[in-house]
């Protein structure tokens, strides 16, 4: 095993250690395919990761995206695998993977699992210990595994991002970082990684840039990706996109909730029972609830009891929520 080290070798600057299990997870749509292409890529290019070595485990994306993906990787060297287009059961792959580990040929390989659900029940105990004991051995022999996963539906009363799944994934893996959205998530789009859990000298945070505009090739946000400076992300810039866009539904939502704690039904009933009068012509049912979700812990915060539905309540008035938009 002391032969085997690799002295903090990162397969993705600054966060994915090699020799360790990391987990990285999201909302859909944030980017995470595309932020773990970039990065991977880099490595490669910088000499960090050998491209023969890698095996990117793809079970979460559709024909289209998958032959662009493909393409991308042929061309810097490393393997995609699609278990659907390969007719073979994600369970297969997993059994494949434990024979490479105990025949000693997964010295050095990384193994990307793109998405994490597909390959273990997430809400079963043990359907996931037999994945990370799978995993685990990998490790032992001088793998490298990194997850990607999804965040649950709703955050928690802080506004702040879950994990989809028990806790035993946060007990068997050794490093985790939650991918934040910072900005709309199309046009400039800027993401921020935080870390939940660590066995290494991993970084904190991370900020990473991309666009997203109509008509771009997917080479082209590839393309687009950069890391950038903390100072740049979710600033007041980001922050005055999101208040202006959704300034209606802020208003009409403060208004409401200086009344009293309401829960989301309660609040889009008093919204439609406007009939369209007054702010309520300005804003939509969808529109709303992406508000709700955006702002929860900013400028109102989720509470739940028992298993009722949330309920929210003011962290600032409208009067605090004036005074944002206009840089107070």
């Amino acid at each position: 095993m002391k032969n085997d080290l690799n002295n903090d070798r990162y397969i993705f600057d600054g966060i994915a250690l090699a020799g360790q299990i990391t987990l990285i997870y999201s909302k859909p749509n944030t980017g995470k395919t595309l932020l773990f292409f970039r990065m991977l890529i880099d490595s490669i290019k910088d000499g960090r990761v050998d491209a023969e070595k890698v095996f990117y485990i793809n079970a979460d994306d559709h024909f289209k995206g998958l032959v662009t993906k493909t393409e991308i990787a042929a061309e810097y060297g490393f393997e995609m695998i699609s278990p659907a287009e390969s007719g073979i059961d994600p369970n297969k792959i997993i059994a494949m993977l434990s024979d490479m580990a105990q025949s000693g040929e997964a010295r050095g390989l990384v193994i990307i699992l793109d998405t994490l659900k597909k390959f273990a029940n997430m809400m079963s105990k043990e359907s996931q210990s037999a994945l990370y004991k799978t995993l685990r051995r990998l490790i032992a022999k001088d793998a490298t595994v990194i997850l990607a996963g999804h965040a649950n539906k709703y955050p928690d009363s802080e506004g702040k991002l879950v994990y989809e799944g028990t806790s035993d994934t946060m007990n068997d893996i050794d490093c985790a970082y939650v991918i934040n959205l910072t900005s709309l998530p199309e046009g400039d789009v800027t993401v921020e990684f935080v870390r939940e859990k660590n066995r290494g000298d991993n970084i904190f945070k991370a900020n990473y840039s991309y666009k997203k505009l109509k008509g771009m090739t997917y080479q082209e946000m590839l393309d687009s990706v950069k890391k950038v400076d903390g100072e740049h992300v979710g600033n007041k810039t980001d922050i005055n996109i999101l208040l202006d866009k959704f300034e209606s539904e802020i208003l009409l939502i403060t208004g409401l909730l200086e009344r009293g704690k309401l829960n989301q039904s309660a609040i889009i009933k008093a919204f439609t029972d406007m009939g369209g009068e007054g702010l309520a012509s300005e804003c939509s049912v969808r529109k709303l609830k992406e508000c709700l979700r955006l702002f929860n812990g900013k400028l109102w915060r989720a509470h739940r009891a028992d298993k009722k539905e949330k309920t929210f309540s003011l962290i600032s008035t409208s009067t605090d929520y004036a005074k944002a938009k206009s840089g107070g």
